[in-house]
């Protein structure tokens, strides 16, 4: 059976006030930054016209993925997803007494966005040589600059988080400025500089290399690859997974050593410069997204999830059978055992499938 679903609401303070209304179908005039469609525990999606939410119906097994909608008004923390090796030791060992609670779950977050409006983010290892002409116009870091140049970033992480910022975010922007970074860039980097001015994580943000993405644009995030998302609309596809170490700018926890053991040298993150319409599968990935207009056919045998991002939508079993009719913030969720369908909408659905490895 077809499950149909609402998404969970999360209201971080770094979401757009109402920001996801015209999907939540909730006005709180508070900031709403994610809505969840699956099955995780950390909000189990509830299910339309029935008292239960997703996990209550279906397994984790059948349910192997997590799309959210993301309302970014300002910087996420700067943090990375753990592989799955490290989720499940980690995850294990800190059930010892006394041991720090990092860890969600035990298993890999490894994440898609697709720029639903025009989306910000940090992402990857900024150009080493690039960075140090950075960092060489702000003061105090004369330690942190050679450790980046010999031993690349993440060594040189602890030492730019020991250095005072006070005023330092001052000095980044107008260095960004001096080496000619375009205003948009340079923007982004205001509006960190001036939400967390004597935060320990502002200067990690100089290792980060800034994206821009159009709309229908796609960055994927694998696990070890460090980000900050920094303002948007967009649609998140991931493992089920909610595992977050944070390195900076959030009241949050931060984790250093954990985020350092989680983190890669090697500049993992892929860009799509795609169009809305486009399937989006990235190599390695166990997941492909498509934002789309156009009908649809979704084969059997894996998990997929339809839901409606701007007007009704329906899904119906390939060559006959019941419709299912979506409004708009509402998901149809198929487990590997339903039949293939075909989609179709009054104005745009996200498609997202599983692809298992």
């Amino acid at each position: 059976m077809v499950e149909v679903i609402r998404g969970a609401l999360k209201d971080y303070a770094w979401g757009v006030p109402d920001g996801l209304v015209a999907w939540s179908g909730e006005r709180t005039g508070a900031p709403q930054a994610e809505l969840w469609f699956g099955s995780h525990p950390g909000a189990p999606s509830p299910l339309v016209g029935q008292p239960v939410t997703l996990d209550a119906v279906l397994s984790p097994n059948e349910v192997p993925l997590l799309t959210k909608l993301l309302a970014a008004a300002q910087p996420l923390s700067i943090q990375v997803h753990p592989d799955a090796q490290l989720a499940k030791v980690s995850f294990e060992r800190q059930a010892q007494p006394g041991s720090d609670q990092v860890y969600s779950d035990a298993n890999e977050k490894t994440e898609l966005l697709v720029a639903i409006e025009e989306f910000e983010v940090f992402a990857g290892w900024r150009d080493r040589e690039q960075a140090l002409a950075i960092l060489a116009q702000i003061d105090g870091t004369e330690l942190a600059r050679p450790i980046l140049e010999t031993d690349g970033p993440i060594a040189a992480i602890p030492a730019l988080r020991a250095i005072d910022h006070e005023g330092r975010g001052e000095q980044l922007v107008s260095a960004l400025r001096a080496l000619g970074m375009n205003s948009s860039e340079v923007d982004a980097y205001g509006t960190v500089a001036q939400l967390y001015r004597s935060d320990p994580g502002l200067l990690v943000t100089v290792l980060l290399q800034y994206r821009a993405l159009a709309p229908g644009n796609a960055i994927f995030v694998p696990a070890g690859v460090p980000h900050s998302y920094i303002r948007g609309l967009g649609l998140e596809v991931m493992t089920s997974s909610d595992n977050v170490v944070r390195l900076g700018l959030t009241p949050k926890p931060v984790f250093v050593e954990a985020a350092l053991a989680a983190l890669t040298n090697s500049p993992d993150e892929v860009i799509f410069t795609s169009e809305f319409g486009e399937r989006i599968s990235p190599a390695g990935a166990p997941f492909a997204a498509t934002i789309t207009s156009n009908e649809t056919q979704l084969e059997s045998g894996a998990f997929r999830l339809v839901l409606a991002l701007e007007s009704e939508a329906s899904v119906r079993a390939h060559g006959g059978g019941a419709t299912i009719s979506l409004q708009q913030g509402e998901a149809a969720v198929l487990s590997a055992e339903e039949p293939a369908v075909l989609v179709s909408t009054a104005g745009v659905v996200a498609v997202v499938e599983h692809l298992p490895r």
